[in-house]
């Protein structure tokens, strides 16, 4: 299928189906997570400035470590089950249910258990030779395997109110963890504090699921239909969260944990636009979904054209941001030592993550189309580049090396995925509004910076200063993109 992207008009209604009904009907997940992206920038300040640097170094770890095993113990299956559960019976919705669950008890209960017993072995290969830190790893995993797979039924099942509520609770409840137990030396008090919440998160959610599913089955057929699809996404995941994590690892063998808490400071405030591009795909692959299998394909290409434009919209401004304002944005965050890497680190991974969000957008053709291969041995290779960059670069640049590792390996990505998706669902690009988006992204940062020169602002009331400048310049362009039809 190749159909031209929509005309951009301004003769339509104030919102058109396809696209309003959507996001429309996800104003609360919006306004949810208008209220959790905050908390991702706060929690940095309070850990960076509460722990020593090898303290949240060996933090940045932990958390890479479940990201990086989970992927490889789901073996894709939840992926899936957004991709089938939208157009499944809820009887099958709760065999599938079961059936994971089950799985994922199993497999990271055993998983568990291998890294408590050679805590040694992991601790000198992957922690910095901190043994403790593999037991915490395997702790952790164990609850936080299962928060993913109850909020995708959230998901599929329309329950918005219930996972934005949950979402807030989460994050906030980690900040108060932090605030109270995060101070220097007690990294493992706080980190008892977080296992402490994350078995209250499940009880939490199993309290909200409520009767409708039960853990009583295992359906070999829910694997079965599954297994292949669910394969290719593993893969995916896999390879992404190696790229996305692995270097922390490095940079913990080559140098040292507070490099690592350094480069994972800078990096949580970089990918920015990968949490921009996830609160726009919120509920798109399981709305894209019931569209494409109910053959509304029109519909389908309209709102990924949409919403892949209103993310560069978005995004732009910040790339020019991040390379203007680096090292005022990573002190505002962290600390002086922090953010001396912020140049020119910030705007690498910055620009990192805008590639990987339009690779996102553009993954949706092999999705909706169950068609993963492709997708697969693309981010294979990507995988390979980025170890082989960081092998490479992390003993000669430290942290510089894997921001372009990571640089290299998401533009790779990009690339491959742009050019083979336009064979499977091409909803083409508008090349006029990105050359007005980032000619307005330009006027508005130098407007920024020379406020900057001129007056003592604080870099917050630079940034809204930007983003007011920049909202009036494309308030037009903006207006014709959603109205378009």
């Amino acid at each position: 299928m190749c159909i031209k992207p929509p005309k951009i008009s301004n003769k339509s209604k104030l919102l058109s189906n396809d696209f309003g009904g959507l996001f429309n009907g996800s104003l609360i997940n919006v306004l949810g997570k208008a209220l959790i992206i905050p908390s991702s920038f706060l929690l940095i300040p309070i850990l960076t400035r509460n722990l020593y640097a090898e303290e949240y170094g060996a933090w940045s770890l932990i958390i890479s470590s479940i990201g990086l095993i989970l992927p490889f113990s789901g073996m894709g299956l939840s992926s899936a089950l957004s991709r089938y559960g939208p157009s499944s019976g809820l009887e099958e919705l709760r065999n599938a249910f079961s059936t994971l669950f089950t799985l994922k008890v199993i497999t990271h209960l055993i998983i568990a258990f291998l890294l408590i017993l050679f805590r040694n072995e992991f601790g000198r290969v992957f922690f910095g030779e901190q043994a403790t830190i593999s037991i915490y790893v395997g702790i952790i995993l164990l609850f936080a395997a299962l928060e993913p797979l109850y909020k995708r039924i959230f998901k599929i099942r329309g329950r918005i109110i219930h996972f934005s509520l949950f979402e807030i609770w989460n994050n906030y409840s980690v900040i108060i963890l932090a605030v109270v137990f995060a101070t220097k030396g007690e990294l493992f008090t706080f980190l008892k504090a977080f296992i402490v919440l994350k078995f209250l998160n499940i009880i939490i959610l199993s309290f909200l699921i409520g009767k409708t599913f039960k853990i009583l089955t295992v359906d070999t057929t829910i694997w079965k239909k599954y297994k292949n699809y669910g394969g290719y996404a593993a893969v995916i995941s896999i390879t992404f969260w190696v790229i996305n994590s692995s270097d922390r690892f490095l940079l913990s063998a080559f140098k040292s944990l507070e490099d690592v808490g350094i480069y994972n400071a800078v990096y949580s405030i970089g990918h920015i636009p990968r949490t921009i591009s996830a609160l726009i795909t919120f509920l798109l692959l399981v709305s894209l979904s019931k569209m494409y299998d109910s053959r509304q394909h029109d519909k389908v290409i309209k709102i990924l054209f949409k919403a892949e434009n209103l993310f560069i919209a978005i995004v732009i401004p910040i790339i020019l941001g991040s390379a203007l304002f680096s090292k005022d944005v990573v002190l505002f965050f962290s600390t002086e030592r922090i953010a001396q890497f912020s140049s020119p680190n910030l705007f690498i991974i910055t620009l990192s993550h805008f590639f990987l969000g339009i690779a996102t957008f553009r993954s949706y053709p092999f999705l909706l189309k169950k068609q993963q291969k492709i997708p697969a041995v693309i981010w294979i290779i990507a995988m390979l580049l980025n170890i082989i960059v960081n092998l490479t670069l992390i003993p000669i640049l430290g942290i510089l090396g894997s921001s372009l590792a990571t640089f290299l390996s998401y533009f790779f990505a990009f690339s491959c995925i742009m050019y083979f998706s336009r064979s499977k669902i091409n909803y083409g690009y508008s090349f006029r509004l990105v050359i007005i988006l980032t000619l307005s992204a330009a006027i508005a940062n130098g407007v920024g910076l020379g406020v900057q020169k001129l007056f003592d602002f604080s870099i917050f009331i630079l940034i809204l200063i930007v983003g007011v400048v920049y909202a009036v310049l494309i308030s037009s362009s903006i207006k014709q993109l959603i109205l378009s039809n």
